[in-house]
């Protein structure tokens, strides 16, 4: 463990753009994040398919609108030429809208459809095909303003990707912290600070819990008693040897760092009324991957020499 241990700038190798970028082909998850580019490659064209699709439709029956009394739509039905048109393109507007999660318009179309199936075509009259026209632009235009994107600022996006923000050998030495490292990184790239000293503060008490364990420290319900507890280990480690001096100075510096991140900032993000800023939030999540970077390359280091805790 390196006693100068410093945080990184945001830039700085915090994340490995080799773990964003996931390609999941066409289909895009029915909520999460997805990049612009993703979403305009499968938007875009499943939108124009389905305006186009409406428009078609709302042509056929405009061009069938019966002269004179307004009233006759409720007694006239479609004119056998488009019988068979009207079903293909409901069946097509049906797919297009089932492949971008427009559930309602596709219950919609699924109705009508059905309808027309039974004897007699349902006895569905132009005014019926009317009404559900509207219905169907009322219902397309609700669920497409029911649909909310959160834009992620750039320099920050690859936060919320990465399987191992603070490095795969972290997350190895410490899978009981992955969960938060993880959440800490998706929360800042979202602007959610508190979450972020939230998220950092739990990782670090699960590294404390496991670097406590390594000790033959037994659970305890605080930072403060673990930390006193592994003061006593220092103290009853006798520097016989290279390997003991390098065993006791490692654990009394990683005491130290964890003693000042629990006076400087853990107490405080517990509490309610504690807020913080952008730079700030920054800071504790860049100085969390610093120490449990150090404190992963300090055991790496220990077991190079044949030392164990």
């Amino acid at each position: 463990m390196d006693a100068n241990w410093r945080p990184a700038s945001i830039g700085t190798n915090i994340l490995d753009e080799s773990n964003g970028g996931k390609d999941d082909g066409d289909n895009l998850p029915s909520s999460g994040v997805v990049s612009l580019f993703d979403l305009l490659k499968f938007n875009a064209h499943k939108f124009v398919a389905i305006i186009a699709s409406s428009a078609t439709f709302h042509g056929m029956l405009k061009g069938i609108i019966p002269q004179g009394d307004p009233r006759a739509l409720e007694t006239s039905f479609l004119p056998p030429e488009l019988v068979i048109q009207i079903p293909k393109t409901l069946n097509d507007l049906k797919r297009d809208c089932d492949e971008s999660l427009l559930l309602s318009a596709s219950d919609l179309i699924e109705d009508l459809i059905s309808r027309s199936q039974l004897p007699g075509g349902g006895a569905i009259t132009l005014a019926d095909y009317f009404r559900f026209d509207q219905d169907l632009n009322k219902r397309i235009e609700h669920e497409l303003k029911r649909k909310k994107f959160y834009q992620l600022r750039p320099e920050v996006a690859a936060f919320f990707d990465a399987d191992d923000p603070f490095g795969q050998a972290v997350s190895l030495r410490f899978p009981g912290s992955v969960h938060d490292i993880r959440e800490a990184c998706r929360s800042f790239a979202c602007d959610r600070y508190d979450a972020t000293v939230f998220h950092s503060a739990r990782a670090l008490e699960a590294t404390l819990h496991q670097f406590a364990g390594m000790l033959g420290i037994d659970y305890s319900i605080n930072w403060g008693s673990y930390i006193e507890k592994i003061r006593k280990v220092i103290e009853g480690t006798a520097a016989k040897d290279q390997a003991e001096r390098a065993k006791r100075d490692f654990v009394s510096r990683a005491a130290t760092l964890l003693q000042t991140v629990q006076l400087s900032w853990r107490n405080e993000s517990m509490h309610v009324g504690s807020q913080y800023s952008s730079g700030e939030a920054e800071e504790i999540l860049q100085s969390t991957k610093a120490f449990m970077n150090g404190f992963t390359e300090g055991l790496q280091g220990l077991e190079a020499k044949g030392v164990t805790l």
